[in-house]
């Protein structure tokens, strides 16, 4: 069975106890994580609080944030997936990230069996792996603070409907990401180029990395997942 949940306000709603979880935040942690570790980044370690992401430099971890779009004064890296992407400087690293969104539902999702990152451009890999699992599938959106998002919607309706396994008949938020995904796979960039977040990181200047995020499948070889407490890739 495949569930899936729209806003981490929603979670209690759900248990995603011995299933596995794919956390979907495509603008832009989601995007990012994926991209750091195809570019050479060894290790990515999640954490939904600043200071605890800061204070892992001490343990040679690299320290990442975000808030609000915004890059955080003291953090060298940042949640672009664009300033990891071919970039040498990233090469052997051990990234620690904090992020308004993505992270924190990695946070809600430890009691998962497994917990996967999903993007568009790994798109085909994760459908692929998840598609030789035999447990219960948790498409977990992180949303905007809370709101529903219509990329990480969609993203989950691409997903899914990849996938072998059934839909929960008992919630209609798997149709609807389903057929929001019939209805606009062959225009993706035009119809979120009306999404909320969308619009909020274009005003920062931040277009390119949005055009990057809706890339799909420009990595096709692996997964990510969640190694003790450590994103990292996997070969499918």
């Amino acid at each position: 069975m495949v569930e899936v949940c729209l806003s981490p306000e929603l979670i209690h709603l759900y248990e995603v106890k011995s299933k596995i979880v794919v956390v979907i935040d495509i603008l832009r942690a989601s995007s990012t994580i994926v991209t750091a570790l195809e570019s050479g980044v060894v290790a990515v370690r999640t954490e939904a609080d600043l200071t605890a992401c800061k204070a892992l430099e001490t343990q040679q971890y690299e320290a990442a944030a975000e808030r609000n779009g915004e890059p955080i004064e003291g953090f060298r890296w940042t949640n672009s997936p664009l300033q990891y992407y071919q970039n040498p400087e990233s090469n052997g690293i051990k990234l620690a990230l904090s992020t308004t969104n993505g992270t924190r539902c990695v946070q809600l999702s430890q009691a998962a069996d497994t917990i996967l990152i999903g993007s568009f451009l790994n798109l085909q890999a994760t459908a692929e792996w998840l598609n030789r699992q035999e447990k219960d599938i948790f498409l977990f959106c992180a949303g905007w603070k809370g709101k529903v998002s219509l990329e990480d919607s969609l993203f989950a309706g691409a997903l899914l409907c990849q996938l072998s396994a059934k839909p929960n008949p008992q919630c209609d938020a798997s149709t609807m990401v389903a057929q929001l995904w019939n209805l606009h796979r062959d225009n993706v960039t035009e119809f979120l180029a009306e999404s909320a977040h969308y619009k909020r990181l274009n005003n920062k200047g931040l277009a390119e990395d949005i055009q990057f995020c809706f890339r799909q499948n420009l990595f096709t070889e692996n997964i990510v997942i969640l190694h003790e407490k450590d994103f990292v890739k996997q070969a499918i």
